[in-house]
């Protein structure tokens, strides 16, 4: 039986995440998302994609912009394909994210997460996250916000 495989972003990989992205995109801030915008993220030095594939395909993926000079990271989105959720690619998508931070220096990480987005909130709890702050209205159709934050030691 293959395992979950754990890889960096190649080009090409911009049509099935984005596909995985609009899936959930009530969980997500609308902030115009392409192809384009994915690769051109991927190829910032301070951003990083991670994905989860099964059998070759991708299940899901996790990004994450970093801010080195303060050592200081913001986690998401983290979005993983319907058929696989509750199989851990999430989890493995969190954990091995926070490793390679951990790596590059990184003390604190934040996600923001909608307030009506249950499970998200349930995810990043359950991983050790704790309620930081509330944006009211944040996003461009008046939602409300929850930042989160861990520590890495």
């Amino acid at each position: 039986m293959q395992k979950t495989i754990l890889r960096d972003f190649n080009i090409g990989d911009e049509k099935r995440m984005l596909l995985i992205y609009e899936s959930q995109k009530g969980c997500f801030e609308d902030i115009g998302v392409t192809e384009a915008f994915l690769v051109h993220c991927a190829q910032r030095p301070d951003f990083d994609f991670l994905l989860a594939e099964y059998q070759k395909n991708i299940m899901g993926f996790a990004g994450c912009l970093v801010h080195e000079n303060v050592a200081r990271a913001e986690i998401g989105p983290i979005a993983v394909d319907s058929r696989f959720q509750g199989m851990g690619a999430g989890s493995a998508l969190e954990s091995a994210m926070r490793q390679s931070l951990s790596q590059r220096g990184v003390k604190r990480v934040i996600a923001r997460v909608k307030s009506s987005n249950n499970r998200g909130i349930r995810f990043f709890l359950g991983r050790g996250y704790s309620f930081e702050a509330v944006f009211k209205k944040y996003t461009p159709e008046s939602e409300d916000i929850i930042q989160m934050v861990t520590y890495i030691r």
